[in-house]
């Protein structure tokens, strides 16, 4: 396997004169994480199309659906997309953030194509912010911390 096929690389398309990512396998699959379903507000239409009984085009449609409105929980995404009630490709999604939130950043030079790709992960707690005191009145917000970058 090439570092290309594990990482994804970068396209340019000259048609739309844009970049594009086109992912990996890192990108596409997840080994033992200890959490099997996947966030259906997050996820890129790639990794909602690998989920068992979802078609691409149902996978589109599901993208486009949550970018008018992010889903509040899985009986909202039934009642939006109702092909998926009764689905076994429901026990595979979730509406819930997971706990960790990741930047990849990938430069490449023109016309050599070296490229150098760096990762910056971030961890997710929740806390308790005090909105009164007396009566106590608070809510949970998420925190985000910043490890260290890998190169």
């Amino acid at each position: 396997m090439t570092p290309q096929i594990y990482y994804g690389r970068i396209e340019f398309d000259a048609a739309t004169n844009s970049h594009r990512k086109v992912p990996g396998v890192r990108d596409l699959v997840t080994v033992n994480s200890g959490k099997a379903p996947v966030d259906v507000n997050h996820a890129p239409p790639d990794v909602l199309a690998a989920l068992p009984k979802l078609s691409r085009e149902s996978a589109i449609r599901l993208v486009a659906e949550r970018e008018q409105k992010l889903f509040e929980n899985l009986q909202n995404l039934v009642l939006r997309i109702p092909e998926l009630a009764n689905s076994e490709t429901l026990e595979y999604m979730t509406t819930e953030m997971g706990p960790a939130a990741r930047i990849i950043s990938i430069a490449t030079v023109q016309p050599s194509g070296a490229s150098r790709t760096v990762r910056l992960e971030f961890k997710r707690e929740k806390k308790k912010q005090i909105l009164i005191p007396i009566p106590l009145i608070y809510k949970e917000v998420d925190v985000l911390q910043s490890g260290r970058w890998r190169y």
